[in-house]
């Protein structure tokens, strides 16, 4: 005679799936608003993040792509540690 035995976990008391994988809410992001105290007008020698020719062809971008490509070189040479990277 065999006997068959049943095992519930104490967490899954019921079959149907979770309601946090039922319902797709999102949270809603609060709008982005400028300080305008606080915006300064980029001069030359920043560096802008973005997409697109304005951020491409400023003069702290162009300067900061021209140092990269020079210190590539360096960097990707096999005798360079992860410390002086």
């Amino acid at each position: 005679a065999t006997a068959l035995i049943a095992i519930r976990s104490s967490n899954n008391t019921t079959s149907s799936p979770s309601s946090s994988t039922t319902s797709k809410r999102r949270k809603r992001k609060k709008k982005r608003t400028i300080n305008e105290s606080v915006a300064v007008e980029p001069t030359d020698d920043d560096v802008l993040f973005g997409r697109g020719g304005f951020t491409n062809t400023h003069p702290g971008n162009i300067r900061f792509r021209t140092k990269a490509l020079e210190l590539r070189s360096w960097y990707e040479l096999p005798a360079t540690t992860k410390e002086e990277k």
